[in-house]
């Protein structure tokens, strides 16, 4: 932030040249974000790159396994550039969709480390999943209900010492049973 705040700049690495983007940024203290004390401060901006790092979204997929329990990156993808990764390559989550109150809950591998893979690319996540949401449901969730659900993964980049997640590979959307 120190940085931004010197520079007044802000390059995001991962754009493909000639294409328009819409950018949006919040920005808040820590320490605020998780007592919940203040709104984000935040800015909206729609530009054109002018060049950049860029990857084809189409030759990454992500897989879910049949059980609904561990998604796999089928293939890394290529960027244009060499980019520099953080210590940890990708980052994992599944998002559950809660229609009566039109809310989200999800887990990421944050919550469940143990769950990756040592070459980072398989994400197992249930059951400890369900079980956390057993333990933290707050009654959102509802026994033998079927919920809409999705995974996704993301490439932690290190750019201009800016650490980036950049969205780059999710699955259909799949039946997520609550039991």
């Amino acid at each position: 932030m120190e940085k931004i705040k010197q520079t007044r700049k802000v390059i995001f690495p991962i754009v493909q040249a000639g294409k328009k983007y819409h950018i949006s940024a919040m920005a808040y203290s820590e320490q605020n974000y998780y007592a919940s004390l203040e709104y984000p401060h935040t800015a909206e901006a729609e530009c054109i790159a002018e060049n950049g790092i860029y990857f084809n979204r189409d030759s990454v997929k992500l897989e879910l396994d049949n059980a609904h329990s561990a998604v796999t990156l089928s293939s890394e993808p290529v960027f244009s550039s060499e980019v520099t990764f953080d210590t940890q390559k990708y980052s994992y989550g599944v998002t559950i969709y809660i229609p009566e109150n039109r809310a989200m809950m999800g887990v990421g591998d944050h919550h469940i480390p143990e769950g990756l893979s040592s070459d980072g690319l398989t994400w197992t996540f249930e059951p400890q999943m369900t079980g956390d949401f057993r333990n933290n449901n707050n009654g959102w969730l509802e026994s033998g209900n079927n919920y809409s659900a999705w995974a996704e993964v993301k490439a932690l980049i290190i750019y201009d010492d800016i650490t980036w997640s950049v969205g780059i590979a999710k699955t259909p959307e799949f039946n997520y049973l609550y039991n």
